[in-house]
């Protein structure tokens, strides 16, 4: 058991679904996962930056995963987006949904954004 991720501990592929809502413009989303045991494997996540209503874009990413827990990562910026210069369409709302392999886990997640905080 790894209290400080979110892992598959079962016997079959699963679905992590996470959605984040910042107090201001995304500029990155940068996803941690690993694999706890002997066999290597890959992790394949897709991140939406959007609105369910409005527009929203769909931006795949993989990552291979070493064995024994050395950790990975996959980052999404808003160059990714539709050739976004600075910030990520949608503003402030992202969402990613991850495949996860047995033995796969989420070691964490950071939304960086840009808050304005008065002069």
């Amino acid at each position: 058991m790894r209290p400080l991720s979110v892992s598959n501990d079962g016997n079959a592929n699963t679905f992590l679904t996470c959605s984040f809502t910042t107090a201001g413009p995304i500029i990155a989303v940068t996803v941690r996962a690993s694999v706890q045991d002997a066999v290597a494997d890959n992790i394949t996540c897709t991140g939406v930056s959007g609105f369910l209503t409005g527009s929203n874009e769909s931006i795949p990413k993989a990552a291979a995963l070493s064995a024994n827990g050395a950790q990975s990562s996959l980052k999404w910026k808003a160059a990714d987006f539709n050739g976004a210069p600075s910030t990520f369409p949608g503003s402030n709302r992202f969402s990613m949904t991850c495949a996860l392999a047995p033995g796969v886990g989420i070691n964490d997640a950071e939304v960086q954004f840009r808050e304005d905080v008065g002069a």
